[in-house]
């Protein structure tokens, strides 16, 4: 096998976890369900930080990243209404807890 075939061969199993799991409805899954997957405990500024660090280096598609910095910019009281909506569309329909998320008041 010639080095260029060996070096296409790695480069192709290296983005097939990305081919599966790299997907708007992943993303949006992850933003969802970002508490729990991040592990993020402790005061509610430790807690936020780690859960956008977390959303930062799990957030792979365009549109996962659109959605997630999207938020940033939508009245408090409409982000859960928003999310939900964005999971719909790319076809996630399950438990949505970052919906319901509510920092505590500093």
């Amino acid at each position: 096998m010639s080095k260029l075939r060996a070096a296409a061969v790695v480069v192709l199993f290296a983005a097939v976890p990305c081919l599966s799991a790299c997907s708007a409805k992943t993303d949006l899954e992850n933003i969802c369900n970002a508490e729990a997957r991040s592990g993020a405990q402790g005061d509610p500024a430790t807690k936020a930080t780690r859960m956008a660090a977390w959303m930062e280096a799990h957030v792979r598609t365009k549109e996962g990243r659109n959605v997630l910095h999207g938020l940033g910019a939508v009245d408090p009281a409409r982000r859960g209404e928003l999310l939900k909506q964005a999971a719909r569309e790319v076809g996630y329909t399950g438990p949505c807890p970052m919906a319901d998320y509510k920092p505590a008041a500093p």
